[in-house]
């Protein structure tokens, strides 16, 4: 029982230690990002709502660096079509 209960925390506590590290690549990603063209606020807003729609599209529950990429990959069409 004791074992049980040890290896449900500790599988809690891995996908506790993966959402951070994901979110960590996240906000260096985006930070990047902010030091090469985005200063206005309101552009990472945009960028992670594409962002999270792509990652609804390919059916992720959680954003991950690929969808980030994809959203900015828009947002530099975006600027060269207008």
């Amino acid at each position: 029982m004791e074992r049980n209960r040890k290896d449900r925390n500790g599988g809690v506590l891995d996908t506790v230690a993966e959402l951070f590290d994901l979110l960590l690549e996240l906000v260096i990603l985006l930070t990047h990002v902010h030091e090469i063209e985005i200063a206005v606020p309101r552009a990472h807003d945009r960028i992670l709502r594409v962002a999270r729609t792509v990652a609804d599209l390919a059916g992720k529950q959680l954003l991950d660096e690929d969808c980030v990429l994809e959203a900015l990959q828009y947002r530099a069409q975006e600027k060269v079509e207008v």
